[in-house]
């Protein structure tokens, strides 16, 4: 049977960390290991993750940082110490749904396919457990059939790390360091050109807190230059596989965030006029509507705080 190898990367998650490791544990087949990155926590996660070590130190192995490296830096340490064959990650403080390795072993058979020699990722659901408790399920089936560096590049694809083969883990490069919060997206974008095969079956896998990370703190100023760095490096990066409305979907995105961090009217309208031109060129799940919808009440916000 085939070897499922977790990384998990937590920074004080007392909290949530505990959820993370039995969800994993608790898989049928169980996990092959699970490898934890600890960047420095000041509060009980060390000790909650030694507990976990010595009850299960065949499985369990945990690198705990002595000074705080920031995530990508944590999880980029933890990608070659792999040994399995299919890989998946794991934020401290999301958790898997249960049968995840069981359907992840039984669409790589039903395909054909060996995680050492063949490139590719199992895509399943996601739930997004929001802090009210709302459960939204992010439904990546419904996009099988497309490009999936389209839907990538328009928030349509959301697989958070699940069901990478051996073969394709070994051959994507680290998160890069000096794009800020959002280099994670470019490595998002190495993952869908590198994998030569997508496999997507119609169940949810795991489950994502939204509101608790560490990125979700970061503020407007670090998000808006962060993604207006990584939009540009993706015209440039894949100008050999881009295509003319992915360009004008980025002159819109562009156009957003500039909106966003400096709402004015003339700002609005030029994001309410990309809309208006570009409202094919959204995903299933990132319409349309949604943007429209958003757009306008932020605005009317942004721009009474302004004249108050």
């Amino acid at each position: 049977m085939y070897k499922h190898s977790v990384i998990i990367i937590t920074y004080n998650q007392e909290n949530y960390i505990a959820d993370a490791i039995e969800s994993v544990l608790q898989q049928n087949p169980p996990p092959f290991e699970i490898i934890i990155g600890d960047d420095c926590s000041r509060d009980k996660t060390p000790e909650i993750l030694e507990n976990y070590r010595q009850k299960f130190p065949e499985i369990i192995k945990v690198i705990r940082h002595s000074q705080n490296q920031g995530i990508f830096k944590n999880f980029n340490f933890l990608m070659d110490k792999v040994n399995g064959d299919v890989i998946s990650g794991l934020a401290g403080d999301d958790l898997y749904k249960p049968g995840l390795f069981n359907a992840l072993n039984k669409a790589i058979e039903a395909n054909n396919l060996n995680p050492v020699n063949d490139s590719f990722s199992i895509v399943t659901n996601t739930v997004l457990l929001y802090p009210n408790g709302k459960e939204v399920i992010f439904d990546n089936y419904r996009i099988r059939k497309n490009s999936m560096f389209k839907e990538r590049l328009r928030y349509g694809l959301s697989y958070r790390e699940v069901g990478f083969s051996k073969k394709l883990w070994n051959n994507i490069n680290p998160i890069p360091l000096n794009y800020g919060v959002f280099g994670d997206w470019l490595f998002g974008f190495d993952q869908v050109v590198k994998c030569k095969k997508f496999i997507f079956i119609n169940e949810v896998s795991s489950v994502y807190r939204l509101g608790v990370g560490m990125t979700s703190h970061a503020n407007v100023k670090e998000f808006s230059t962060s993604r207006l760095q990584v939009l540009d490096e993706i015209l440039i990066r894949y100008s050999d596989i881009i295509e003319s409305d992915d360009i004008r979907y980025v002159k819109f995105e562009k156009s957003k965030i500039n909106y966003n961090a400096n709402p004015s009217i003339a700002n609005y309208f030029k994001v309410a006029f990309w809309l208006l031109l570009n409202a094919n060129n959204f995903s299933v799940n990132n319409n349309f509507n949604k943007h429209w919808k958003l757009l306008i009440p932020n605005f009317i916000k942004k721009i009474a705080k302004k004249i108050v």
